[in-house]
């Protein structure tokens, strides 16, 4: 290899963080791409339907490209009291990408890691979505984030879900106005769930709330929290994890705009199902007046 092969090779990996040079030893260069598990923890069921969260895991998967192919490898990973956290490695494994979703996804029936026979994983989903630039936490800044789900089962008895601390969806809103009985369409809010499974609760924000088009800007609103005293006065949202994602539910909640409580803009029967991998919805009525309904796809997955 000559001397100006090499200074491109290292041109190439100073460049890219997440876009890589190589050979293939085929003659042709590989187009990388990696992602990786951001603040999460492990959901496991077990064959008895016992669910249980595991702390410490870690998952990246590098795509290569032009290829369609990829390498995972799981770390820290642990299934059970009776069986020790370990580290896998699946090489050349395929994956699709849609341009429509922006979505690089990998479904496999069954696979067992690298040079061994056990453990035996099956019905592997994995979808990485497209970094996009989002204002997440209502600064009226954007930042540059990712989505990031996976989700398997081994050797037929447990099923596991990474589940992301902070999920953040975009997706469109339905809303009838039960006095009216006009309906409003809107794909303007973003929505921000952050949940703590050790208090079994969650917090749940909208940005640019639009539940009418005479709606005026709200700005960021606050349903819930972790905090024991504002749980008294304002209400909570419980948590339930469920197998493959979590639910929640609250009767009655004042949210907080910019710190301050507007019991007029209470909301009331809220339910929500989250499955980071694509097919959560919401739903609730505000101020007695509007049932609003949404649907989304794959979750953005900040750091905590």
């Amino acid at each position: 290899m000559s001397m100006n092969k090499y200074v491109v090779l290292a041109a190439c990996a100073l460049s890219f963080a997440l876009f890589s040079c190589g050979d293939s030893g085929e003659g042709e260069p590989e187009v990388k791409s990696e992602v990786e598990s951001s603040s999460s923890f492990t959901y496991v069921v077990d064959a008895s339907g016992i669910g249980k969260v595991y702390k410490g895991a870690s998952y990246k998967v590098t795509f290569i490209d032009n290829k369609q192919t990829a390498n995972i490898e799981m770390s820290g990973v642990r299934f059970s009291e009776s069986v020790p956290e370990a580290g896998y490695m699946f090489s050349n494994v395929p994956f699709s990408w849609d341009e429509s979703t922006k979505t690089k996804s990998i479904t496999l029936d069954r696979m067992t890691p690298d040079k061994a026979s056990s453990p035996v994983f099956t019905n592997l989903e994995i979808v990485s979505l497209a970094k996009k630039e989002i204002d997440f936490d209502g600064d009226s800044e954007s930042d540059e984030i990712g989505g990031f789900s996976i989700r398997y089962i081994v050797d037929g008895k447990y099923s596991v879900t990474e589940i992301p601390y902070i999920s953040v969806f975009e997706g469109t809103t339905s809303t009838l106005n039960k006095t009216t009985q006009n309906s409003f369409v809107s794909t303007k809010s973003t929505y921000i769930v952050e949940i703590d499974p050790d208090k079994k609760k969650a917090v749940l924000k909208i940005n640019d709330p639009s539940f009418d088009a005479n709606m005026p800007s709200l700005g960021t609103m606050v349903f819930g929290s972790f905090d024991n005293e504002k749980i008294e006065q304002y209400g909570s949202i419980d948590l339930t994890m469920v197998e493959g994602g979590y639910s929640l539910k609250c009767d009655r909640l004042i949210p907080f705009i910019a710190g301050t409580p507007y019991p007029r803009f209470a909301i009331s029967n809220l339910e929500m199902t989250v499955y980071p991998g694509g097919n959560s919805e919401l739903g609730f009525d505000c101020m007695g007046i509007y049932s609003v309904s949404a649907l989304f796809g794959v979750a953005y997955t900040p750091e905590k």
